[in-house]
């Protein structure tokens, strides 16, 4: 556990959705605590080597480093719709045969796989990790999943009318009927209470702040002021509670059971 003066440094992904769990960080009070962004593919690292205490990551690190835990109350996620994490196919969905991951996610390259597999069946599929857009999918037999502020602005874009726009948190919530979990603030050295105190006082100081959050991001992403509106007071959601709970567990246990990791 660090000292009580030692500085605590806090990993975190640099996305849109994660701007309410650290508002009050931010901009309220700080205290000892330094944000480090990385991607989410890089974060399970900064974890195991010491360069954060703890971090905002994906939720699947769970299932790949049994060491890890992770704080109550807190997390990103979504029940339906979530907007940012989206794979884009075309159709008709049997034909898929090549599927392009976001080399920047985790969790939500796993989900993807439990859908596909899970829900529609698909298997023997060519997985890789690539960033491509939607417009750029060579085959008919092609899709490609995109994340984070990306995905947000691509969902505004007009595409072709053989591509289809799948969202995974609907399509995971109307498979299980649970929320899905994509982050979680994940730790494996000891959290003083104190810490967990800051970032509980930090999430509630981003959600009382959560039009001001949507207006800068606006203005950065340069998307319409609505819809970022909608998208953190909608689609986003951010406790942690007993179906959320139940839904981490059921989707842990298929990337287990699938060797997913």
């Amino acid at each position: 556990m660090p000292s009580k003066n030692q500085t605590i440094k806090l990993g975190c992904v640099p996305y849109f959705n994660a701007k309410p769990l650290i508002h009050g960080i931010q901009h309220v009070n700080a205290g000892n605590i330094r944000l480090i962004y990385a991607i989410p593919s890089r974060l399970a690292g900064m974890i195991s080597s010491g360069k954060v205490d703890a971090a905002m990551m994906p939720c699947v690190e769970l299932a790949r480093h049994p060491e890890f835990r992770h704080l109550k109350g807190m997390c990103i996620s979504s029940k339906g719709e979530a907007e940012s994490v989206v794979f884009w196919h075309r159709q008709p969905m049997e034909k898929l045969k090549t599927v392009y991951l976001d080399p920047n996610s985790m969790t939500s390259n796993s989900l993807l796989r439990v859908i596909l597999r899970k829900k529609y069946g698909l298997s023997n599929l060519k997985f890789i990790k690539k960033a491509i857009a939607p417009g750029s999918l060579p085959a008919e037999s092609c899709g490609c999943l995109m994340i984070g502020d990306r995905c947000l602005r691509e969902n505004l874009k007009r595409h072709d009318k053989t591509i289809t726009r799948m969202d995974l948190g609907r399509e995971w919530h109307e498979f299980t009927g649970l929320p899905f979990i994509f982050a979680l603030w994940i730790h494996k050295k000891t959290i003083r209470n104190s810490v967990r105190k800051q970032l509980k006082d930090s999430l509630q100081a981003g959600l009382e702040s959560i039009h001001l959050i949507a207006k800068s991001e606006s203005s950065r992403l340069e998307l319409p002021l609505s819809y970022c509106r909608k998208y953190l007071t909608r689609n986003i959601r951010y406790n942690l509670g007993r179906d959320e709970k139940k839904g981490l567990k059921k989707f842990l246990r298929f990337v287990s059971e699938d060797c997913m990791l």
